[in-house]
């Protein structure tokens, strides 16, 4: 039923992206904002996020036509294409670069998509990432019983 891992050499990779996927989801269920954990300006789940997507690029390789098949992925790439324009024409109407920082911070979780579309690829993904909300909000709800 499962692979070996000399079969596969990206299997590794893949279950490594897939428990930082869990790991943002149980981030985004417990701790609401994310403004918890900060590091300066970056969030711990801005940097995982980070790190999901560069751990997930072999792997946008590796699955490209199924990428493109996605008309969500392909909306997001689109949509991300206007954000950098955007940017692009704010830096040159010489607005202030924090402001334009923060605009494009907001829509940095859409990057999420394509790593999504790119690992959950079993039924057997998607009950773990159900259960990983599910204990996430239990934590969450003891948390807020407790204190």
């Amino acid at each position: 039923m499962f692979k070996n891992i000399s079969e596969n050499p990206n299997c590794s990779l893949e279950g490594f992206a897939f428990v930082l996927l869990n790991v943002i989801l149980a981030d985004i269920c417990i701790f609401g904002a994310g403004r918890i954990i900060e590091f300066g300006p970056l969030t711990f789940r801005m940097i995982t996020l980070l790190i999901l997507f560069a751990v997930c690029i072999p792997l946008f390789f590796k699955n490209f036509k199924l990428l493109l098949k996605s008309k969500y992925v392909c909306s997001v790439m689109v949509f991300g294409i206007l954000v950098i324009l955007a940017a692009v024409i704010g830096v040159l109407n010489h607005n202030r670069t924090n402001l334009i920082i923060t605009d494009i911070k907001g829509f940095i979780y859409f990057a999420f998509l394509p790593c999504a579309v790119v690992l959950i690829n079993s039924y057997e993904k998607i009950l773990v990432l159900a259960k990983t909300s599910m204990y996430s909000a239990m934590v969450q709800g003891l948390v807020h019983i407790t204190f």
